[in-house]
C-alpha cells in the first residue's frame, strides 16, 4: 500500500515537472515546419466542422483543410474532394506524440491553422510567414488559450485579407493588441468573432485607425471581452456598410457608457440582436438617439441584462417599422421605470415579442403600450414575466393578438394583478400553448375576463393558474372548449382556496386529465 502511494506521488510530481514539456505545439518556419501535439490535434480535428473521412482511411485535417496521407508519407491538400491547385505536396513526418508538417512560407490557406493549439505560447517564427497572397485568416488562432504575445504579427501584410472571422477567438490570455496598430484591414468584410472571448483584453486603442468601411459583419467581435473599459478607440470607425452587429459587445460588463458610438452610421444594419447584452454597468444609451435603425429586422435581446438602465428615452424616435423580432430586447432591465418612450413605436411588423420585458420589476404601468399594433404577433411567450409591480392589464384591452399561438407564461409572476380586466376581448382562438400564462399571480382572485375566450385550439393548459394562491372561483371557465387539450398537469396547482371544481366537470376531456386537474 505504501509503495503504491509512493509511486502515485512520484507520478504526480513527475506530471507537474513535465507539465511544460507535454505540449508539442511548435513553429519553426526557418525549417519550414509546424509541429502539432497529437492530443491537441485530435481535439482540433473533432472541433472543426469541415469535410472529413474515417480515420482508418488515413485522412488528416490540418490548417482547416483535409489532407490524405499516401504510401510515401506525402500528403495532398484536398478541398471539397478535389486536389487543390494552390499548393504543392507537403512532407509529413510522424514522430513520438506529434505530427510535423513541412510547409511553404508563402502558404495561401491559413484558416484554422492553429485552432485548438491551447498550449501554444510562442509565435515569433510567424514573422517569416508571407501572407500577402492570402484572403482568409478565419479562426487562425482560435482557442490558443495561452497565447499572449503576438508581436510577430506586426510584420504581416494583411491588406488582401477579407475574412478575419474568429481569428483570435478564445485567446483568453491576450492582453495587448499593439502589434495590430498598423494593420491595413480595408479589404476586410468579415470581422465577426474576431476577439470573441478575449476576456483579458482591456484596451482597443491599437484599432483606432483601422479602416473597416468594407465591413459587413461585426457580430460577436468583442463578445465577452469582459475586461474592456471603454469604446473610445472605435469612435471614428466607418461602419456604414455593416449589416450585422449581433452580440458585438455582448458581455462587455465593465463598459458603463457608449458615448463614442454616437456618430456611427448604422443605417444598413439589419441585425442588432444582443448587441449590448449583459452590459451590466451600462448606465445611459443617449448616444444611440440619432441612430437610424430603419432597416433593422432583429432587435432580439439588444439591451438584455442592462440592469442599471433606468430610462430608454434615446430610442423614442427610432423607426422600428421593419423589425420582426423584439424578443428579449429589455429582458432583465430591472431598473427601467417607464415605457413612455416606446408609446409611438410602430411594431406592426413584429411577429416575436417573447420575453420582451421579463424582470422589468420597476415598471408599474403598461399604458404607453395601449396603442401598439401587435396584430402580426405570433409569439407572446413570457412577454411580461415577473413585472411584479405592474398593477393591471387594462391598457392592453385593444391589442389584437388573433395571430398569436404561444402565450406561455405571458404574465407569470405578476404579483400585484388581482383581476384580468383588459383581456376580455382578446381573440386567442389560434392559441396552442397557454402553459403557465398566469402562474404565480399570487393576488389573482377574479378571472371573469376569460369567460368568453375561445381556447378550442389549445393543446397545453399546464400550470395555467399554478401558484395563484388566492384564486377560489373558476366558474368563468365552465364553457371553455378544451377538447384539443392534451396537457393539463398542474393547471390549478397550489390554488389552495379553490375547493369547487364542478365547473370543469363538463369539459370534454379524458378521466385521466380530469383527475390530473383535480389533483392540485
Amino acid at each position: 500500500m505504501q509503495n503504491n502511494l509512493q509511486t502515485n506521488n512520484e507520478n504526480t510530481l513527475k506530471d507537474k515537472n513535465d507539465e511544460n514539456n507535454l505540449c508539442k505545439d511548435k513553429i519553426d518556419l526557418k525549417n519550414n515546419t509546424i509541429t502539432k501535439d497529437n492530443e491537441n490535434y485530435s481535439r482540433y480535428r473533432s472541433r472543426i466542422n469541415l469535410m472529413y473521412y474515417a480515420e482508418s482511411q488515413g485522412i488528416y485535417e490540418i490548417f482547416g483543410e483535409v489532407f490524405v496521407l499516401d504510401n510515401k508519407n506525402n500528403i495532398d491538400l484536398i478541398i471539397n474532394g478535389k486536389e487543390s491547385p494552390l499548393v504543392n505536396k507537403y512532407q509529413l513526418n510522424q514522430g513520438e506524440n506529434c505530427i510535423t508538417l513541412v510547409i511553404k512560407k508563402d502558404l495561401i490557406k491559413l484558416s484554422f491553422m492553429f485552432v485548438g493549439c491551447n498550449c501554444l505560447k510562442n509565435i515569433d517564427e510567424l514573422k517569416y510567414l508571407d501572407i500577402s497572397k492570402s484572403k482568409k485568416l478565419e479562426f487562425m488562432f482560435c482557442d490558443c488559450h495561452l497565447l499572449s504575445d503576438i508581436k510577430a504579427l506586426y510584420y504581416w501584410d494583411v491588406s488582401n485579407i477579407q475574412n478575419f472571422q474568429g481569428m483570435f477567438s478564445g485567446c483568453t490570455s491576450l492582453i495587448n493588441l499593439n502589434p495590430l496598430i498598423n494593420w491595413n484591414v480595408s479589404n476586410g468584410y468579415l470581422f465577426e468573432d474576431m476577439f470573441r472571448g478575449c476576456s483579458k483584453l482591456m484596451d482597443l486603442t491599437p484599432l483606432i485607425t483601422w479602416d473597416v468601411k468594407n465591413g459587413k459583419s461585426f457580430s460577436n467581435m468583442f463578445f465577452r471581452c469582459s475586461s474592456l473599459l471603454e469604446l473610445k478607440p472605435l469612435k471614428n470607425w466607418d461602419v456604414s456598410n455593416a449589416e450585422d452587429f449581433e452580440g458585438m459587445f455582448d458581455g462587455c460588463s465593465r463598459i458603463n457608457n457608449i458615448n463614442n458610438l454616437d456618430n456611427w452610421n448604422v443605417s444598413k444594419c439589419k441585425n442588432f440582436s444582443f448587441m449590448f447584452n449583459k452590459c451590466s454597468n451600462l448606465l445611459d444609451i443617449t448616444p444611440l438617439e440619432k441612430w437610424d435603425i430603419s432597416n433593422a429586422t432583429d432587435l432580439n435581446g439588444m439591451f438584455f441584462g442592462c440592469e442599471l438602465l433606468t430610462n430608454v428615452k434615446a430610442v423614442a424616435n427610432w423607426n422600428v417599422s421593419n423589425c420582426k423580432n423584439f424578443s428579449h430586447i429589455f429582458n432583465g432591465c430591472s431598473k427601467l421605470q417607464s415605457l413612455e418612450p416606446l408609446q409611438n413605436w410602430n411594431v406592426s411588423n413584429g411577429t416575436n415579442f417573447k420575453a420582451m420585458f421579463v424582470l422589468c420589476t420597476s415598471l408599474t404601468l403598461l399604458n404607453p403600450l395601449q396603442n401598439w399594433n401587435v396584430s402580426n404577433g405570433i409569439n407572446f411567450e413570457g412577454m411580461f414575466v415577473k413585472c411584479s409591480n405592474v398593477m393591471d392589464l387594462e391598457s392592453l384591452e385593444n391589442w389584437d393578438v388573433s395571430k398569436g399561438n404561444n402565450f406561455k407564461t405571458m404574465f407569470a409572476g405578476n404579483d400585484k394583478i388581482s383581476n384580468l380586466k383588459g383581456l376580455q376581448n382578446w381573440n386567442v382562438s389560434n392559441g396552442i400553448n397557454f402553459e403557465g400564462m398566469f402562474s404565480a399571480c399570487i393576488k389573482l382572485t377574479n378571472i371573469n375576463a376569460l369567460e368568453n375566450w375561445d381556447v378550442s385550439n389549445c393543446q397545453n393548459f399546464s400550470y395555467l393558474f399554478g401558484g395563484c394562491s388566492m384564486l377560489s372561483n373558476i366558474k368563468p371557465l365552465e364553457k371553455w372548449n378544451v377538447s384539443k387539450g392534451n396537457l393539463f398537469r398542474g393547471m390549478f396547482r397550489e390554488c389552495s382556496p379553490l375547493i369547487d371544481l364542478t365547473p370543469i366537470e363538463s369539459w370534454n376531456i379524458s378521466k385521466e386529465n380530469l383527475e390530473l386537474i383535480k389533483n392540485k
